[in-house]
């Protein structure tokens, strides 16, 4: 999975920008009025990716994706 295209997935949603390397990126945004949508969109995303099914989601989502939010 790579952590530009995570990003761009979910950089519409908030009116912001991001970017960055297939390792590591970010991206930030004004629109923290559907965080819930993004933060379920980019779990979507991530598992698309890493090919999880809802079986095991909750366990591997935990293990596999650091994903991180932070509001000013």
């Amino acid at each position: 999975m790579k952590a530009n295209e995570w990003i761009q997935a979910i950089t519409s949603l908030m009116q912001g920008k991001g970017g960055g390397k297939s390792e590591s990126a970010q991206a930030s945004g004004s629109n923290i009025v559907c965080l819930n949508e993004i933060v379920s969109k980019a779990n979507e995303f991530a598992d698309q990716k890493l090919g999880i099914t809802s079986k095991y989601k909750n366990i591997t989502v935990i293990r596999y994706c650091n994903f991180t939010v932070a509001l000013c």
